[in-house]
């Protein structure tokens, strides 16, 4: 991540570089990286802003899309606080590499959110 062309993907892989390394350093800390794709408020943002027709057409075009045919690509507010909430009670060990699980068990990928949250 930390060669994104984004300067939010640069900031954000080098954050999770450093934290995962000062974890080798001290097995004490417990450091997961987590790495939603597309948040989707599930409707929450529509309710709450008048938008114009044209992008209430454009903003539920592409929610319906993402929730439909690109579903791994995005995950609802909900299932992401439960997939967090998950992380943050465990053991801090690491997760078994799998499916959206990667570096060692210590990075969660959108993937490996939902399957947290049992999408």
């Amino acid at each position: 991540m930390e060669n994104s062309r984004y300067l939010y993907g640069k900031i954000k892989g080098r954050a999770e570089r450093h934290l995962l390394e000062l974890a080798e350093k001290d097995p004490s800390l417990k450091i997961y990286a987590a790495r939603p794709a597309l948040i989707d408020p599930e409707g929450q943002n529509l309710r709450q802003t008048e938008y114009t027709t044209g992008r209430n057409f454009l903003i539920g075009t592409l929610g319906f899309i993402f929730r439909n045919v690109y579903k791994s690509l995005q995950i609802g507010t909900e299932p992401l606080a439960k997939a967090l909430t998950t992380l943050a009670l465990s053991d801090g060990e690491p997760l078994s590499e799998g499916t959206g699980i990667e570096h060692n068990g210590r990075v969660i990928t959108n993937v490996g959110l939902r399957n947290m949250a049992g999408l």
